[in-house]
């Protein structure tokens, strides 16, 4: 869910915007039901699940990495980083 609320965020954007985290997070949930809780263990949930399937070879997935990252960032600080 949340992949596809970056994808419709990223594709519907026609020029730059900047917002807080906190409404990302307001938007995010509006959306998809997904809150800051969730997201704040997304890099944890993947980097537990990649090394329960033996995953060697971590770059393949360093797009998915990104976007758990991301996640983690905004679901932990939706205060901002001020």
């Amino acid at each position: 869910r949340f992949v596809d609320f970056l994808r419709t965020r990223i594709d519907g954007i026609r020029h730059f915007e900047s917002e807080s985290p906190a409404s990302f997070l307001a938007k995010l949930k509006h959306a998809s039901q997904l809150d800051g809780r969730t997201l704040r263990f997304a890099y944890d949930r993947l980097q537990s699940l990649m090394k329960t399937l033996e995953i060697v070879d971590a770059d393949e997935y360093f797009g998915l990495q990104l976007v758990t990252d991301f996640g983690t960032l905004v679901g932990t600080y939706s205060r901002g980083f001020a």
